[in-house]
């Protein structure tokens, strides 16, 4: 009878065990819906930023070398708007996108194209090399420039002031409410906000921080700290109130984007072990996750399937939760740029 209960114990607590590791390997089910966009055959295309609307902007380069901006959303799919230079586009949800071109006299410009009226040159912004960085719901645009003697000077352009000088730095984003993140050098100083509304005083970031692009409408600003007992993670400092908070990722991590409901889209990047005169010898992998406020980190790994030696980057998040990045190409091989889309009933929309 000893036997027969010490049996049914283990047959017990086999059945359990196989239930646990059928439970923890059982797929979850996928909270995002995955679009692969269209791209010029034997061409290279990334995007560059998404609003809310699903609207994705980026730069698509034909096998002739010549750089085109193109447009996509659902209704209309793939649309080719003209020639533009640099590797930064900006496009708010009224459909504006603010941009870099060559102007008739071979010489650099940003541009602001409207969606009723088309391209509208705004200035070479005194300097060489203007590069457009990124434009707000208002049709503010900030911008950097190369002046004399080397030094970058970050921009702003309006339709009431035109352009001003915010002065050194490079800006990395600009919200609704007119706050500017610039980047303004390395060390305790690198990280300035600035008001476009309120004049050139700005508030410094209370720890340094590396890998800063994104400020949302809240006033909260995403980075990787860098001071020790912090790192490495991701921190959040609440501009408005001053408070910091920071998360603890581990990785060589770097923030990319936070939305307005405090999503933040970063990736982690894998090296390999071995150095040659200080310089890591690839392949290297990149792990692209969400942090979400409720469901907490959130792998995309899985979402994504790069070929051998690619990878894929995020790229931007709007408010909706839709994520777009872009599949870095292997040599000789086209980049794709991917859409995911969250799946409403998955998230208790």
């Amino acid at each position: 009878m000893t036997e027969r209960r010490l049996r049914i114990v283990l047959l017990c607590v086999a059945t359990l065990l196989v239930l646990g590791l059928v439970v923890l390997l059982w797929p979850s089910p996928a909270l995002y819906r995955v679009t692969i966009l269209p791209y010029p055959g034997g061409g290279y295309m990334t995007a560059c930023g998404m609003n809310d609307r699903g609207q994705i902007v980026g730069l698509a380069r034909a096998l002739s070398g010549e750089t085109h901006l193109f447009l996509w959303n659902r209704g209309k799919g793939l649309q080719d708007l003209g020639p533009v230079t640099g590797n930064y586009l900006g496009i708010n949800n009224a459909g504006r996108i603010a941009g870099t071109m060559v102007d008739p006299n071979g010489k650099q410009q940003v541009f602001l194209w409207d969606p009723n009226t088309g391209r509208q040159l705004l200035g070479t912004l005194g300097g060489t090399w203007p590069q457009a960085i990124a434009i707000n719901d208002s049709g503010q645009v900030v911008a950097v420039v190369g002046l004399p003697l080397g030094v970058s000077h970050a921009f702003l352009w309006d339709r009431a002031d035109g352009m001003r000088d915010l002065g050194p730095g490079c800006p990395c984003a600009i919200n609704n409410a007119g706050q500017i993140l610039v980047a303004t050098g390395p060390g305790p100083v690198g990280d300035l906000l600035l008001s476009a509304n309120g004049g050139s005083t700005g508030a410094r970031m209370p720890v340094t921080t590396l890998g800063l692009r994104s400020i949302n409408n809240h006033g909260c600003v995403v980075g990787h700290p860098t001071v020790s007992g912090i790192g490495p993670g991701l921190a959040i400092w609440h501009s408005n109130s001053g408070v910091m908070t920071s998360t603890r990722i581990g990785g060589d991590a770097r923030a990319y984007i936070i939305n307005d409901v405090n999503q933040v889209l970063f990736a982690r990047e894998q090296s390999g072990r071995y150095k040659i005169f200080g310089r890591v010898i690839p392949p290297y992998r990149i792990r692209c996750y969400l942090q979400d406020p409720v469901r907490a980190l959130i792998p995309l790994s899985g979402y994504v399937h790069p070929g051998p030696n690619e990878y894929f980057y995020p790229v931007d998040l709007n408010d909706k939760g839709c994520i777009v990045g872009a599949i870095g190409p292997n040599r000789g091989r086209a980049s794709r740029v991917v859409l995911l889309e969250p799946i409403p009933e998955r998230w208790g929309r």
